[in-house]
């Protein structure tokens, strides 16, 4: 449970700097782009991407704990790395399918995954939604796009 414990706490705290690094990043190279529309494409893709990142490192925390036999993966007899992501993108966005699920330890990890899932997401669109269109509100940048 210590792993679990200290896995989470440094997943939130990595997550939560990183997205912050990456929202900074995101948020300055939109601003360097003259068109509304390539702007908008910056921002979409680059929190995208920001997202798979955090959620490939969930699914890495997942795999080292199973590795560590901290827990299984129930639905599957022999999981692949691909099903760690699998559930770690379900459980990021709230998802839950259910068809695959962490035993024993891991399921601390999972279950605090889409507490931080949902506030990187909306922490995502809180950041640049009004900076996009308060863009559209200026004449001369809705006409180019």
């Amino acid at each position: 449970m210590l792993y679990a414990c200290t896995a989470s706490l440094l997943l939130i705290v990595g997550c939560v700097l990183f997205h912050y690094e990456a929202l900074r990043l995101i948020g300055g190279a939109a601003a360097s782009v003259s068109q509304h529309r390539r702007a908008v494409l910056v921002v979409i893709f680059g929190v995208v991407a920001a997202h798979l990142v955090e959620i490939l490192v969930y699914a890495l925390a997942m795999y080292l704990g199973h590795r560590l036999g901290l827990g299984a993966l129930v639905g599957q007899a022999k999981p692949r790395p691909t099903q760690y992501f699998y559930l770690s993108a379900e459980t990021f966005t709230t998802l839950g399918l259910g068809d695959i699920y962490p035993t024993s330890d891991l399921r601390l990890i999972a279950s605090i995954e889409p507490l931080i899932g949902m506030l990187l997401i909306g922490w995502s669109g809180v950041v640049h939604v009004p900076g996009r269109a308060a863009l559209l509100d200026r004449p001369a940048i809705a006409e180019r796009a």
